[in-house]
């Protein structure tokens, strides 16, 4: 409260939709296709699903979990993975069973699974020596996978993590119809599948996690790759410095025994 920091938590009973008026109309600074950006995908994809919802009780992972229970059992774990770990699509139908250590909680991407346009697939490496890491993830997407692998999967160390029902590479096209889109449909909300991948990249800065870590994770061949894309989703920086100087300057006039 002595900084003017303190938010007063009766304002988290205001419904989103109310919310969102208030933020647009403080955003007339922001470039005129900023602001029809935001205004499109708030009124197509946010306020639809979630603009009654009060701000207190809305979390960042709602939509993406929202989407995980509404999907068939079989790819369940596959959407928790990619909230989870931020991989792509291509990195999630490539994964091998062998690539997934379940007992320290790392999955390792080490290629990816290509459908060309003749519907043939390819196995190859990532685009860039960044894309090949190494991602821990929670206890609880690993037990989601273990019981995942334990139905659906099989022993052989190069099989697929995922397949379809037949135990074939699932095509983009067909997990798009007959999967996603009904999912996103019972959940209420719409949005691409590497919107996933954003989401969990809003999940780790919203817990904090430093920009360098996010582009590994992210497996972003550069920093500046990772600002570029997701800066505007960090807090204020600027102010954060200023607050951490003062915090500093407080500190060590108190301990010289000078005026706070």
């Amino acid at each position: 409260m002595d900084r003017g920091a303190w938010i007063d938590p009766k304002r988290a009973d205001i419904a989103l939709a109310a919310w969102v008026e208030t933020f647009m109309a403080m955003s007339v600074s922001l470039s005129p296709t900023t602001i029809e950006t935001y205004r499109r995908d708030l009124d197509k994809y946010v306020l639809p699903a979630f603009g009654s919802r009060r701000l207190g009780q809305l979390r960042s992972e709602d939509i993406g979990l929202a989407v995980a229970e509404a999907m068939s059992p079989r790819y369940r774990a596959m959407i928790y993975l990619a909230l989870d770990s931020g991989m792509r699509w291509s990195e999630l139908v490539g994964l091998r069973r062998s690539q997934v250590d379940l007992l320290r909680r790392k999955v390792r991407v080490t290629e990816q699974l290509v459908e060309l346009s003749d519907r043939t697939r390819l196995r190859k490496e990532p685009k860039t020596t960044a894309g090949v890491r190494s991602i821990t993830i929670s206890k609880l997407t690993a037990g989601m996978l273990a019981a995942h692998l334990e139905v659906f999967g099989r022993a052989d160390p190069d099989s697929l993590v995922f397949t379809t029902a037949a135990g074939t590479p699932i095509s983009h096209s067909s997990f798009q119809t007959h999967h996603f889109k009904p999912a996103l449909k019972a959940a209420g909300v719409e949005a691409r599948f590497h919107d996933l991948r954003h989401t969990s990249v809003a999940l780790a800065i919203a817990a904090g996690a430093h920009p360098k870590a996010i582009q590994v994770r992210m497996g972003h061949s550069s920093i500046t790759v990772t600002l570029d894309r997701y800066g505007h989703l960090f807090p204020e920086l600027d102010e954060a410095i200023a607050d951490a100087f003062n915090e500093g300057w407080r500190a060590a006039r108190v301990a010289a025994g000078m005026v706070a």
